[in-house]
């Protein structure tokens, strides 16, 4: 601990120690003036009579001061000379030049011979240091400036670091460094050399004042919940103004339709389509107001509820509900048949079995009776008669409608393309059969479906030239493998082995028996149907396929030409692995042997 002072002060005592604080005397400019004045005498020798018994001028008299300070040096402890020996050494005051008028003397005085005293006197050896003056009054230009040391620390930098963890209780003590007012803050109390009555105050060097950084990191958390509490009104405003805004702009969007309206349209559900789909399709669309009233309808819907791809009839503006009870059939689960062209009977029924859950045993007996769809007579099953394509059949539909409404399409087909006699109708399935089983029915960019009609109607006049009986290029055999195939329950993937060729059990057998075949062997394509009601006239009697990936297909009116078209199937397979049927390459292969 230290006090400030203007001279070089030396503690009384030993260094430790302090001066009392309260008994501490200063001496004014008025005192030193008395005290020069009572010490200016006479000249006399030191060991005179008078100057030791005498009282000169102004001695007589001693303010109440000298006498105090009088009474302190009694106080003082007697040396072995008899003198007073203070507890601490006297401070050396510098000269002054400056004196008073009663203290100059007149030149020619009995004064004049005496020494003229032109330095303030010695404090007396009981007074303190520093005088008060110079306490409270500016210093001399002798006087030594006292210059406050800048602080070690700046405040104003202590927010960027981590008070927390510098000057908690973890780390120091406060009652082990130093004092705290009544207000907690750190402080140094201690005795000064400025006067009696004053104290030196100062913080500790190298600390912080701890309720300075309470107060700091309490205003760092009131500024952080200022600023979020404005960022969170901000973002607040902000979001009921978008809300308004929208309300503004879009105060005249409905949520649902009340009322069914407008024209009708067509809706299309895809293959596959989810319900996010459907339902933005049908807002974008305009048949329902928004999503929201959609969501809502599918609330109510039967959680058994299906929906498959199919086109739609609905309306321009729909309430949703109804929208949704036009996609799902009324909340009914509805069946699902897809028959594919070339599909055989047995792969028919087994369709219809799975898509409408209706037994097979049901299906059979139906089947053994098929003149009740309206099919020809010469027919003795529904084969070739159930037309390809994709049917949703309802839930309670029975096994009679759900055939009829198979065989339907077929009848239309054929009296559409003018076939109305049963019998014509009867020979063209058998023909639109073996076209659609023995051709490629691939569309392609190379192939339309025109130019695959066109085939078609080629290849029903090829049958039709092989039909007649007075022809030698095929003796009135159509030599169709699709048909011998048929025949012998072999898929058209597989070709029938060779001595199936002769085989004449096999009625089907279009190389022993002439003309067509005792039936369908498939379902025909609705444009096979077509081209068997009205071929192409040509000459050709031979077909082949020379491309299967574009449909590419080669005629000729010769064995020859065919032979060439063959080989160039055959040498397009080995090129491309996997691009031909196994049965096709073996049966182009036995045409060379």
């Amino acid at each position: 601990m230290s006090s400030s002072s203007t001279g070089a002060v030396t503690p009384r005592g030993s260094a430790e120690s302090s001066p009392n604080l309260f008994d501490q005397e200063t001496t004014t400019p008025k005192d030193e003036r008395r005290s020069v004045a009572s010490r200016v005498t006479p000249a006399t020798s030191a060991g005179s009579p008078a100057s030791a018994g005498t009282s000169h001028p102004g001695q007589g008299f001693r303010s109440r001061r000298e006498r105090r300070l009088k009474a302190q040096r009694a106080d003082y402890p007697q040396t072995g000379h008899g003198h007073h020996e203070p507890d601490r050494q006297a401070v050396a005051v510098p000269p002054t030049v400056a004196t008073t008028e009663e203290e100059q003397t007149p030149l020619g005085s009995d004064s004049a011979a005496q020494p003229v005293q032109s330095a303030a006197p010695a404090a007396p050896t009981g007074s303190p240091s520093t005088p008060f003056e110079e306490v409270v009054a500016p210093r001399s230009a002798a006087s030594p400036e006292y210059e406050q040391p800048e602080p070690e620390y700046e405040y104003d930098d202590h927010d960027e670091l981590d008070w927390d963890g510098v000057y908690d209780d973890e780390h120091f003590d406060d009652d082990e460094h130093f004092d705290h007012d009544e207000h907690g803050a750190p402080i140094l109390v201690g005795a000064s050399d400025y006067g009696r009555g004053y104290q030196t105050v100062a913080p500790v060097e190298g600390r912080v004042n701890r309720n300075l950084l309470l107060r700091r990191k309490a205003k760092r958390r009131r500024r952080n919940i200022t600023l979020a509490v404005a960022v969170l009104g901000f973002a607040t405003l902000m979001v009921a103004f978008v809300m308004i805004v929208q309300s503004l702009l879009g105060g005249d969007e409905v949520a649902d339709y009340d009322t069914v309206a407008g024209d009708e349209v067509e809706f299309e559900i895809y293959p596959n389509e989810g319900l996010a789909s459907i339902q933005n399709r049908l807002v974008d669309e305009e048949i329902i107001a928004g999503t929201e009233a959609f969501q809502e309808a599918l609330e109510e819907l039967d959680p058994e509820a299906s929906y498959h791809a199919e086109t739609l009839t609905m309306r321009e503006q729909m309430p949703a509900a109804d929208a949704v009870e036009v996609i799902f059939g009324d909340g009914e689960q509805v069946g699902y048949i897809n028959v594919n062209a070339g599909f055989r009977l047995d792969e028919t029924l087994d369709a219809i079995a799975t898509g409408a859950q209706i037994s097979q045993e049901e299906l059979q007996e139906l089947n053994e009776n098929p003149q009740q769809f309206g099919v020809p007579d010469q027919a003795e099953d529904l084969e070739g008669f159930l037309a390809a394509g994709e049917y949703e059949p309802a839930v309670d539909a029975s096994a009679e409608e759900i055939i009829q409404m198979m065989v339907d399409p077929t009848l239309e087909r054929l009296e559409e393309v003018g076939v109305t006699d049963p019998d014509d109708q009867w020979d063209a399935v058998i023909t639109a059969s073996l076209i659609t089983a023995e051709a490629n029915n691939t569309i392609s960019e190379e192939r339309s479906r025109d130019e695959r009609l066109e085939d078609y109607r080629i290849m029903a006049g090829a049958i039709e030239n092989r039909l007649e009986p007075d022809q030698t290029e095929t003796d009135g055999l159509l030599q169709i493998d699709a048909a011998v195939n048929y025949g012998i329950g072999l898929s058209g993937d597989l070709h029938f082995p060779e001595e199936e060729r002769l085989n004449a059990d096999n009625e089907y057998n279009t190389y022993v028996h002439t003309g067509l075949p005792p039936g369908p062997i498939a379902v025909p394509v609705s444009d096979t149907i077509t081209a068997a009601a009205d071929p192409a006239d040509t000459d050709a009697f031979y077909w082949v396929t020379v491309n299967p990936i574009t449909g590419e297909t080669r005629f000729n009116d010769d064995l020859a030409g065919h032979e060439e078209d063959t080989e160039e199937f055959l040498e397009f397979c080995s090129e491309n692995e996997g691009a031909c049927g196994p049965g096709d390459v073996d049966a182009a292969e036995d045409e060379f042997d």
